[in-house]
């Protein structure tokens, strides 16, 4: 399974569906056992594409999948 469908299968088993239920890099990276690190490049790339959204509330980066 490639590294996108992971983070996008991660992002709809923590139910982050839309900006109030959003979730942090830890709480992904915990739920898909990815390294933060690879992980952010990996949903920089899926932000960048549309398949996530990126928010930022209180200095922190949070990410959902829109329109699920």
């Amino acid at each position: 399974m490639d590294d996108g469908k992971q983070v996008t299968d991660a992002l709809m088993a923590l139910n982050a569906k839309n900006e109030q239920s959003a979730k942090r890099l830890k709480e992904i990276s915990a739920r898909c056992s990815r390294p933060a690190g690879r992980l952010s490049n990996v949903l920089d790339s899926l932000s960048k594409s549309g398949s996530v959204k990126k928010v930022a509330k209180n200095g922190r980066s949070l990410y959902y999948l829109p329109g699920k």
